[in-house]
Formats: structure tokens, sequence, C-alpha cells
């Protein structure tokens, strides 16, 4: 039949999840974390295509350019240009100064998301940032050292390069954080209603310490069964005698005694174990937790400079 035309594709097709697990040896100090955010950030915004080159170079590249030509002398597109850059730079500054006020605020920040897109409702990628649980244990390590393993398993994951090249864009940052939190916050703004989007591609990166890692391979291992084919079972007899020797020896005042009677399972007891479970639960529930929008976004540009640079030699 004359006419028809293939059906394309849906624009919208979901794709898995990505997931990429960094471990670290030890532990954090808020500050010291949030500034490992902030390199992460640094790092998804150069192989995303929204800097040219890495943040430090723009930086270096940008206040060179200042020095030699002064902002006097900018004018037509170079000047459109050198306004991007500045303003990309001051956000991202301004961004992570806050990111570390924050962390220096609170004991722990579970997540931090980095969204890509025209607005934070409608994405087109998504990174989530899982960070170390506060009950992680281990030697403190510094800054230096978490940033060279955490680019090390970056660079052995390797798990971006299979995303398609992206134009530039806006970059948003949130914080899941204590809704107690809400009005003693200075710069980043409550989003009472917000929940992350499903839209575009999801990379989730999990920022894990050693002593998480063991903890969890241990619970793994409890759930496994164990060969007992070597050992022989009891005699009915002894289990019995065991049990009247038990029995006739219980007294319910005996205080020090294994079969203390209601001191071990009272309801004392039970009342002291009520703080412990309440504690739990408050920490970990969701309703607890509230997203922060960082009120500025970061602009992503092109290397247009060298462009410029050509163009204004040929009018020469």
């Amino acid at each position: 039949m004359a006419g028809l035309c293939p059906r394309k594709k849906s624009a919208n097709k979901k794709h898995d999840p990505i997931s990429c697990d960094i471990e670290f040896d030890g532990v954090f100090a808020p500050v010291v974390c949030a500034k490992l955010v902030a390199e992460l950030i640094k790092h998804v915004l150069y192989q995303r295509q929204q800097f040219p080159m890495s943040y430090e170079q723009v930086k270096q590249h940008f206040h060179r350019q200042q020095e030699k030509e002064g902002p006097s002398k900018q004018r037509g597109l170079g000047a459109v240009h050198h306004n991007k850059v500045r303003q990309g730079i001051e956000t991202a500054e301004e961004m992570f100064n806050n990111l570390e006020k924050i962390f220096s605020q609170m004991s722990h920040i579970p997540q931090v998301v980095l969204v890509l897109g025209a607005t934070p409702v409608s994405p087109k990628e998504t990174y989530t940032f899982n960070l170390p649980s506060e009950n992680s244990t281990g030697d403190t390590l510094s800054l230096k050292t978490g940033v060279r393993t955490m680019f090390r398993r970056l660079v052995q994951k390797d798990f971006m390069s299979d995303l398609k090249l992206m134009s530039p864009t806006s970059a948003f940052v949130l914080i899941k954080a204590p809704r107690k939190l809400d009005g003693t916050v200075e710069w980043f703004q409550p989003k009472l209603n917000f929940k992350l989007s499903t839209r575009g591609r999801q990379v989730v990166m999990n920022l894990v310490s050693a002593s998480c890692a063991i903890e969890e391979e241990l619970s793994r291992g409890s759930e496994t069964s164990f060969d007992l084919s070597g050992i022989a079972p009891l005699d009915s007899s002894s289990t019995e005698q065991l049990n009247t020797s038990a029995y006739e020896n219980f007294s319910p005042g005996q205080n020090d005694s294994g079969f203390g009677g209601e001191n071990r399972f009272s309801k004392s007891s039970e009342s002291d174990m009520t703080p412990m479970l309440t504690d739990r639960m408050e920490g970990g529930g969701d309703d607890d937790f509230i997203w922060y929008q960082a009120p500025l976004a970061i602009k992503g540009f092109k290397d247009k400079s060298s462009k410029i640079a050509k163009n204004s030699e040929m009018l020469i």
C-alpha cells in the first residue's frame, strides 16, 4: 500500500538506570563530603559537555583572557561569550560555597541530586549522589585521599561512555535534608511537594564507606543456609533431663540467673527498647526529609573563544 510510512520510535523511550558504586576505606567530615559532591558536579558538567573543558581549566582560561584583554575590550560576540563564562563560574562558586555551609550545619545529608535540563521536573538527565550512611565507621579520610579514590573509581567504571552527546542546558542542584531545617536554611529553598522525575536518563552514584559494604555482606551472609550434615542430633533423653533440671532450678527472684523470669522479658525491658526502635524509625523515615533546591542554575556553554578570535583576525 502506497503512502504508508514506518512508525517513528518514541522519543521518550525509557532506559534502565545506570548505577555506579564508589567505595572508600573510611569516612569523611561533613565539609569534606561537601567538597566531594562539588567535585562530582564539576566532573559531570564536563563529561556531559556543559563545560568545554574541566572546571578548573575554564577558570584559568577565563582569568588569563581577562588579564590579557581586559573587560573593556570585549565587544560583540566576544562580550556575550565572556559574560556567559563569567556567569557560569560565579554561579558555580556560589553554589559550592553554600553546599559547604549546609553540610557544616548538619550531621548527615543522605542525597544530593544534579538535574540537567530546562527545568527540574522535565530533565534530560538526573544524577543522584547517595552519600555514606551516618552510621559509617572508620578512619577519617582527607579531601585529597577522597578525591583521588573517587576519580580512580570513576575512570575504572567508565559508566557515562554510553550516554549520547548533550547540548548546553541548565544544571539544577537539590539536596535532601531534614524537614526541621525549613526556615533555618538561608540559601537553598525548600520544595515541600517536589518529587524526582523519572523522565530522561537516570544515573545513580553510591558513595559507600568500607564499613557499610562489610555490614551489607554480613547481612547477606546471615541469610545463607549452613550444612549441618556433620553434626549429630541430640538424644531426646538428654534433652528431657536438661529441661527438667532447668525447671527445678528456676526461681522468679533470681536476678543473676539466665532464667530470670520477668527480669529478662519484663515490661520495663520492653519499654527500654522502645526509644531505640523509635530513633531508628525516625532517622530513616522519608517523611522527615524534604528537598531543598539551589535558587540558581548553572548554565552550560560551548567554547566559542577560538572561533571569535579567528573571525576578529580575518576582519583585521
